[in-house]
């Protein structure tokens, strides 16, 4: 109900002229739109990190007819030279098919875009361990998953729809995600041992780019490659020399393959309680002067350089929704959804087929 009175809402704040009053109150600020892949695959469920092709195309056509496309070099952009109704596209994890599939339809449009990269699983040809974890469960033919040594349960796999197995999939991750890395890898590690079969590989739209590829799309015009940590750590999980690990040790292997450097940084994760004043001195010290995060909203140059807002474009973002997020009228309802209602940030993802 909640959602068709939003959709509700978007439509009204479209047709009645209020989308077109807000991006002009918003004028001076920088959308940051978040992406991780777009894809032309099929998977059996929405993923929320996925986006088409196809509507991925329809997005880049609705900014560059209605607002400004721009570089990294807005963020800090508070002059009256500046243009106004700036959008900025942003990939986080270095995703394959920005590569295959996102790279050409950003060139189509003359549109750029900044790359987030994880070098060390670039190398390992690794993935994120969430989209490992949603992956197996929806694919595997094994009829249970007991993870009662975790104390995560026991499950019957073969009691479970397709849609079941990934919103299973997002709880364990949810429950995963805190606590201690090599806890986490155990965990992992158990799904992997008793899902994977023997000619299991990663589904193609989870793959991570390889070096060469990040090197091509480095030395062309239309993607600006930047760090984004070695293996996608939360980094006020790791102690001061780990991060420092992470975000120069990425930094260090950009600038081994020839990759320019970037004065921008995402977070891992990038929520509020995700990096620490300590994470802030450690970018400082390696040249970093922005640092994206994923708390949702416009960002207004100067501001916070540290923690600048973005927000998600995500599988289930409808076109209604994407206007009033770039418009900003989006926010208005997100707040009064966390100040009045609770927020959203216990609620399970929205799965279908």
């Amino acid at each position: 109900m909640k959602h068709a009175i939003a959709v509700f809402l978007y439509v009204c704040a479209h047709y009645l002229g209020l989308n077109l009053l807000l991006k002009w109150w918003n004028r001076d600020k920088v959308r940051i739109l978040m992406y991780h892949g777009i894809r032309t695959v099929e998977l059996p469920t929405s993923y929320s990190t996925q986006v088409t092709q196809e509507e991925f195309d329809w997005q880049l056509a609705y900014i560059k007819r209605h607002y400004t496309p721009c570089s990294s070099e807005a963020l800090g952009d508070d002059s009256k030279k500046a243009k106004p109704y700036r959008v900025m596209i942003t990939f986080d994890d270095g995703l394959e098919n920005v590569y295959t599939d996102a790279q050409p339809v950003l060139a189509r449009h003359g549109i750029t875009g900044i790359v987030f990269v994880l070098p060390k699983l670039s190398i390992e040809r690794e993935c994120i361990w969430t989209d490992k974890v949603y992956d197996l469960l929806v694919h595997t033919k094994a009829a249970k998953l007991d993870l009662t040594i975790f104390e995560l349960g026991r499950h019957r796999l073969e009691k479970l729809s397709v849609v079941e197995r990934a919103q299973l999939a997002f709880s364990l991750n949810r429950k995963v995600k805190w606590r201690p890395l090599t806890e986490r890898q155990k965990v992992v590690a158990a799904i992997s041992e008793q899902l994977a079969g023997r000619d299991y590989s990663i589904h193609p739209a989870f793959r991570l780019m390889t070096p060469e590829q990040i090197q091509e799309l480095a030395a062309g015009k239309d993607i600006e490659i930047a760090p984004h940590t070695q293996t996608h750590q939360i980094l006020s999980s790791l102690t001061p020399e780990q991060q420092r690990e992470e975000i120069q040790g990425c930094r260090e292997q950009l600038d081994q393959w020839g990759v320019p450097r970037s004065r921008v940084f995402a977070y891992p994760n990038g929520g509020r309680r995700d990096f620490t004043d300590q994470t802030v001195e450690i970018l400082r010290e390696n040249g970093i002067d922005y640092a994206v995060t994923t708390i949702r909203g416009h960002h207004k140059p100067p501001g916070d350089r540290y923690r600048i807002r973005r927000f998600d474009v995500s599988d289930s973002t409808s076109r209604w929704e994407f206007r009033a997020k770039l418009s900003g009228f989006y926010f208005i309802l997100a707040w009064i959804e966390d100040t009045f209602l609770g927020g959203d940030t216990h609620k399970r993802p929205k799965v279908k087929q």
